[in-house]
């Protein structure tokens, strides 16, 4: 984890240097970001709710899933180079360094432009608590922390897989979007307004819907209109875990038969 940050201080630092452009880019990801909490804003003048929540408790689902994805997108930045490292043999050099493949390629780059997606999510998380009125104990705060750090988790693992898969095929990433960006369209709505199959692969395969929705009930302090009982909230920890092990997992498999370029 040293060696991690000390990389990512460096890729913020080289950035920083350019400060009109970090701050232009910041503002101009909140701004284009919000057009999706504006879309939310014109729906509901249209309906008076959505699969049983008001229009602040679905900007609260969407400011968890913003947020989440924001600080996913800043932690694992790097992994966006892998079909590139991939392809052109430049994972050769990470394996010969003292360090982790995994820390060294977390590592390549931190674009503090994301910070504008989580800023902008966090904004509205905080908009929505202040709009509803609603008790904010311990139990609540546990839980809005187990809800943000459940999907950033989700959102984690599958930037890791999407580039551990590279390793088999470089244009894997596309695929791997459906789950990461279609992923946050779906955990900004509750997952009681889609179809079974839609919704048991957002709970069981790809369990961003057990981070988001279950942990949201309790800051909420709504019913589980799915019936799955009242302890359900305190095992997203657990979910995310993981689904996290698993993907990290098929990361070490990958790179154990990565063969080079061949050239």
């Amino acid at each position: 984890m040293r060696v991690y940050a000390l990389l990512l201080a460096a890729s913020l630092k080289g950035q920083m240097g350019f400060r009109s452009s970090f701050l232009l880019e910041t503002v101009g990801r909140f701004w284009l970001t919000a057009l999706e909490l504006v879309a939310v804003f014109v729906m509901f003048t249209h309906v008076d709710g959505l699969g049983g929540f008001s229009q602040w408790e679905v900007v609260y689902l969407y400011g968890v899933a913003s947020l989440a994805l924001g600080l996913a997108e800043i932690a694992t930045d790097g992994m966006k180079d892998m079909p590139e490292l991939v392809r052109t043999g430049g994972l050769d050099v990470v394996f010969v360094r003292p360090v982790p493949a995994l820390v060294q390629v977390l590592g390549r780059k931190c674009r503090p432009h994301h910070l504008g997606r989580a800023g902008q999510g966090a904004v509205a998380v905080v908009a929505a608590l202040w709009v509803l009125q609603l008790p904010v104990g311990p139990l609540q705060l546990f839980m809005l922390t187990v809800n943000v750090g459940g999907c950033t988790a989700i959102f984690v693992g599958l930037f890791i897989a999407s580039a551990a898969t590279t390793v088999f095929t470089v244009q894997s990433s596309e695929a791997f979007s459906a789950f990461t960006y279609g992923g946050v369209q779906m955990t900004q709505f509750p997952i009681t307004i889609y179809g079974r199959l839609l919704r048991s692969l957002f709970l069981w395969i790809v369990p961003l819907g057990f981070t988001s929705y279950f942990p949201a009930l309790v800051v909420l302090g709504k019913p589980d209109a799915l019936g799955f009982g009242p302890l359900v909230p305190f095992a997203a920890p657990l979910v995310a875990g993981a689904f996290l092990g698993v993907c990290l997992a098929w990361w070490s498999y990958a790179l154990g038969r990565y063969q080079s370029t061949g050239s």
